[in-house]
């Protein structure tokens, strides 16, 4: 029987956390309230709020309102202004709690100042994850071949405005990089993504339609040190590290806890975002303008419990009103059945520089210094590859005119499918000619040889003209003779 009630209590709190959801899907931004103060469902709901408050002497906890929302989710869900309703019913709530100290959307403020004091950063840190696998069953999937129980990573991060640079290095891979070579690398100067992989030897340049691979929180040490997301893009990944984004999807859902705590023997400003699982709990430390010292991400896997602790030490003073703790420690832990929560994963994080406002060297952002000489580079705005850094420019040049020229050449003449095909028959590709490995005893004399490729080029053109004039005149005489 008390297994059937604790299944009831889940599942009324599970309908009130999927109507929370819907809310902030269907209005992230929110709206006014007005209309709904006289509500019925909002005069119900506060009337049991003092009756509760009555009969136990106490207010009731989250997930006991969680469940009163439940009860009325036919009626505010069919309201034809749903959204409006649910905030005023959770406001019902916060305001029948104790006010904090600061109300939430100051905090966001706040955050979101400091953010915009940011107009350049720098950050090298080292990553280091390790796995347990027996834990890791049944929440978190692993294989032996693609991730290892133990993983070091060197990241250097740099932005300004809206270049941005970065840079993995993988210290304990099946590849047998070393801590000082770039594994993935990527350089963004406002305009030109160029994207390295050190496992194949290739580049790729293009214009990026989005930069999703930037709002990578455990790419950034700012979502991670100091839960703010990126200003351009005003969110990350992982809402949980945008804690001015968070309050401002859904305030009503943020409480601020009237007393503080102490951690690690400083004063501790507690804020949970939720009521029910998944939820949030950060701890900012009142001295450091709200520097967030830990979060708790609580949430649940297949019905095990889990935590994800974000926990910084060694802060430094940034300026401007921001702190950046020198290392993190994330945890994923999972509650076992003892009721004890254990580790399956922990990754640490610690820089080795953090600069902020201080400029980057717009080199950084070209892409040039992240590509080796001889990898094999697709260019997709010039439409050709090529091995970087070892045909000269005028090459290039020039191979690019003759196939523009072989180009203008086919649409003038009008020719077939068939011509074409065989036109390309007797054409060397453009990828051909640009991968042709050059042996290192010839680099010497590219300079040299250079006017003798560009003949050779053009003999290879008038050729084309020449094969294209045959074939155009063989199917004229076979028209004829038909005729």
């Amino acid at each position: 029987m008390r297994q059937s009630g604790m299944n009831r209590r889940r599942k009324a709190q599970l309908v009130g956390m999927f109507a929370c959801v819907m809310l902030i899907l269907t209005n992230p931004q929110g709206r006014g309230d007005s209309g709904t103060s006289s509500s019925p469902v909002v005069a119900a709901v506060e009337a049991g709020l003092r009756e509760f408050e009555r009969r136990n002497n106490r207010i009731m906890t989250p997930a006991e309102f969680n469940e009163v929302v439940a009860k009325h989710q036919d009626r505010i869900f069919h309201d034809p202004d749903a959204d409006r309703l649910l905030r005023s019913v959770l406001r019902a709530y916060a305001n029948a709690r104790p006010p904090g100290m600061v109300q939430p959307l100051e905090l966001a403020a706040i955050f979101k100042a400091k953010r915009q004091t940011i107009d350049n950063c720098q950050f090298r840190y080292t990553k280091n994850r390790t796995l347990d696998a027996a834990l890791c069953e049944g929440v978190y999937s692993i294989s032996p071949d693609t991730d290892p129980k133990t993983l070091h990573q060197r990241i250097h991060f740099a932005q300004s405005g809206a270049k941005l640079f970065r840079t993995v290095a993988y210290g304990t891979s099946s590849h047998g990089q070393g801590d000082d070579a770039p594994t993935l690398a990527r350089a963004f100067d406002g305009e030109v993504e160029v994207s390295y992989n050190r496992r194949v030897n290739a580049a790729n340049r293009h214009k990026p339609s989005s930069l999703n691979w930037y709002y990578r929180d455990d790419d950034h040490w700012l979502p991670v040190g100091a839960m703010l997301g990126d200003k351009q893009a005003g969110t990350t990944m992982l809402s949980y590290l945008d804690f001015a984004g968070l309050i401002e999807r859904l305030p009503e859902l943020v409480y601020v806890e009237p007393e503080t705590t102490t951690l690690d023997g400083r004063e501790m400003l507690v804020v949970t975002q939720g009521m029910v699982p998944p939820l949030n709990v950060y701890y900012l430390d009142v001295e450091r303008n709200f520097a967030p010292s830990m979060l708790e991400h609580k949430t649940e896997v297949d019905g095990v419990a889990i935590i994800v602790r974000y926990k910084g030490s060694e802060f430094q003073d940034m300026g401007n009103g921001l702190w950046l703790p020198q290392k993190v420690t994330m945890e994923c832990l999972r509650e076992g059945a003892d009721g004890q929560y254990r580790a399956y994963l922990t990754e640490t994080y610690e820089a080795e520089q953090m600069a902020i406002n201080a400029g980057v060297d717009d080199s950084l952002f070209d892409g040039t210094s992240i590509v080796p000489i001889g990898a094999r580079m697709n260019d997709r705005i010039a439409g050709i590859d090529y091995r970087f850094g070892l045909d000269d420019d005028a090459t290039q040049e020039a191979l690019q005119d003759a196939v523009e020229s072989v180009r203008r050449m086919k649409k003038q003449k009008g020719q077939t499918e068939n011509a074409d095909e065989a036109t390309a028959a007797n054409t060397p590709e453009a990828d051909e000619v640009d991968r042709r490995p050059i042996a290192a005893e010839d680099r010497s004399t590219i300079s040299q040889i250079s006017p003798l490729r560009l003949f050779l080029v053009a003999v290879v053109a008038v050729m084309l003209v020449l094969g294209c004039v045959l074939v155009f005149r063989k199917r004229r005489l076979r028209r004829d003779q038909r005729n």
